[in-house]
Parts: structure tokens; sequence; C-alpha cells
């Protein structure tokens, strides 16, 4: 198994990180934005970045053994693994399709992923007479929208609008495209999590009371110097548009820490790193500075954490 990764048990219920850095740019020390929920030995994934299958493997987790997933937003580190997942439960003879919950604009996204397995559905292993998958065989899709609740086995979820997309109300995007924060309220606990998020009182409203607040968290001025440094050439004016969306869209340590108090959440969990060095994550450092505002239980997550 990779370092740091431990096996998800198979009964009870988990809450694993399977990637914890921020941004759509890879980085070899951490893997991007992933999570799996396991209900009662079920597993659903929250978000799946590009290496998510990989991921999965490294915690004993065959990608024919999720049962669903969530989809936050449309942005490709938050949605970029589940093309792999989809083709190799193809490949691996899934007894079922993928049940896949996400904002608007998923079943336009899912349908794109379908039309591109086409080929490899036709082809199948090659032989001349084996059957042949059909598309609802391999996913199934459901858009969900601000304040939609859902009733699992095992948990409820609730999902609201947050702003880390600002499309003007009544502007044609406001309501084609939603980027959620998700609410799974379980036997034993509740778990939020806010995905990509600026500040916004329907995520202090949403995770209110809450046990776990697996939380973003940005380092403006060191992603941007990330950027530039892959992109010296960029404009003046994207480098500013680049800025405002960090600043707006994201939540700097303060804000975090801010929505952690407001919603009187037991135990934040910062699990969305974003920063323009991985590889110098200083998480004591990290803690400190979220803890000016907000005074409960702190966790800066590894790839692999278990909770």
């Amino acid at each position: 198994m990779a370092d740091g990764a431990r096996r998800v048990p198979a009964q009870g219920n988990r809450f694993t990180v399977l990637g914890t850095l921020g941004g759509p740019t890879p980085h070899p020390s951490r893997g991007q934005p992933a999570y799996l929920l396991t209900v009662d030995g079920v597993h659903s994934l929250v978000d799946m970045g590009d290496g998510a299958a990989h991921r999965l493997a490294a915690v004993g987790v065959l990608c024919r053994q999720i049962e669903r997933a969530f989809v936050s937003h449309l942005h490709g580190d938050h949605f970029g693994g589940l093309f792999a997942i989809m083709a190799l439960r193809l490949q691996t003879n899934s007894p079922k399709p993928l049940m896949i919950y996400g904002a608007p604009g998923t079943a336009r996204m899912v349908e794109g992923l379908l039309d591109a397995l086409e080929p490899a559905m036709e082809a199948g292993y090659g032989m001349p007479g084996a059957p042949r998958f059909k598309r609802d065989q391999i996913a199934t899709v459901e858009e969900l929208r601000d304040g939609d609740v859902r009733d699992f086995p095992g948990f409820r979820l609730t999902v609201c609008r947050n702003n880390h997309y600002s499309f003007e109300p009544g502007a044609p995007e406001y309501e084609r495209y939603q980027s959620l924060s998700m609410r799974f309220d379980l036997v034993d606990r509740a778990i939020v999590y806010t995905g990509d998020t600026g500040r916004s009182e329907a995520v202090e409203r949403l995770a209110a009371g809450c046990d776990l607040l697996v939380g973003e968290v940005i380092d403006i001025d060191d992603t941007l110097a990330g950027v530039l440094r892959q992109a010296p050439d960029l404009p003046e004016k994207a480098v500013a548009f680049i800025r405002r969306h960090l600043t707006d869209h994201h939540l700097a340590p303060d804000d975090l820490g801010r929505l952690a108090t407001a919603a009187r959440a037991k135990h934040l969990l910062v699990a969305h790193i974003a920063t323009g060095s991985p590889d110098r994550i200083d998480p004591a450092a990290l803690t400190a500075e979220i803890g000016r505002s907000f005074a409960g239980r702190i966790t800066v997550a590894n790839d692999y954490d278990v909770f």
C-alpha cells in the first residue's frame, strides 16, 4: 500500500481523505481533491480529482465497489478522475451502474464521458459475440441544486449553493451552474464538506452544529506565485483576474476559522489546501493561523487520513 495509506474497514462509518491538494496543478507530494465516505461498509466518492482510482487502490477499495459519486462543482481538479473510474468499472464488469449526483451541468459532463467510452463499449474485449455494455449500465446521473435533500441508506444528504461561482442572479449562468457544499447526516455524526467556496453565510447555516467540518483553505500569495512560475508571461489583466478569483472564491485561514466558529463545528478538518508550494506545507503554522479565529479542534489532513 502507498505510504500512509490504511485499508478502509469493510464495516462501519468512515471518512477517508484520498487527496488534499487544492488547485488544478498536480504535485507528487499530495493528491488532488478526493474523499471516500463509507457508511455501513458502502462506499461513496465525494469529488474525485485526477488519480482517484489509484488512491482508492491504495486504501484497498476497488473502483467497482463504489456505489455512488458526488460532484460538488465542475472544475477539473474535482472531477478529473471520474472518467478513469467509469472506464475501469466497464472493463471490470461492474455489476451495476455508478450512481452520480452532482451540481448543475454534471449530466452534460457525464454524457460527454459516456460518449468518449462508446468505442470501448463497442470494442469490448475484442471478441466476436461478446456481450456489450449499454450506457445506463455504466453510470446514471442526477443533478442537485441549492436546498436539495436526498436520503440514502444510512445517511441524508443536504446541499447548498456556495459562492465559488459568482454569476449574478438573472444571468443565464446563474441557474445553469452552481457550486455546492454538502452535508452528510449519519446516525452517529454530521459531516459537512465545503467543497470550493469563498465566505458564505449559506455554508455557515449548512454546517451548523456539525461534528466534522471538512474545509478548504488557500494561501493566496503563494498560490499566485506558483501560477506565475508556470506562466510568467501572463498578461497583467489575467493576473488581476486570477487574484480576484483566489480572493473571492476561496477561504483564507482566518476565513475558514470564522466559518468553523460561526457553524459551531466540533472538529475542523483542513483537507483541501491550495498553495504554490505543496511540499512546504507547515501544518503547525497553518493550525496557528486558523486558530486565531477558531478555538476548537483543528486537524490539517494528510492524504489517506481516516476519520
